[in-house]
């Protein structure tokens, strides 16, 4: 697998698919503080929905950063189905620190 996919993870959980927006966003944790005190392993879920085209304001900030935090190596993003039509977007932080290349090239945002 290389550096610049996302991994699909699954999920059957009915309370999970009913949810409208991220744990961390309901305790009002932002991305920003959550990645001060994360533990490697830890994840955020920083959109809930459809996509990240239907992603309200504050959730498309939240993946701008999570992007950013991507390209500095600092976290890895995923995306779980949790329903039909339905994804969580997460960031887990990486034990170590390493950037993503792509031909050798450090990999770079396009926001």
């Amino acid at each position: 697998m290389n550096d610049t996919s996302f991994s699909v993870l699954e999920s059957s959980d009915p309370q999970v698919e009913n949810r409208s927006e991220s744990p961390q966003a309901e305790r009002g944790l932002t991305f920003a503080e959550w990645l001060r005190v994360a533990q490697p392993g830890e994840q955020y879920i920083y959109c809930v929905g459809v996509g990240l085209g239907a992603a309200s304001p504050e959730e498309e900030a939240e993946a701008k950063a999570a992007l950013q935090t991507y390209a500095d190596g600092v976290v890895e993003l995923a995306q779980r189905r949790i329903g039909k039509n339905k994804f969580e977007y997460l960031a887990q932080k990486r034990r170590v620190t390493r950037a993503p290349t792509v031909f050798g090239e450090p990999w770079r945002t396009r926001l």
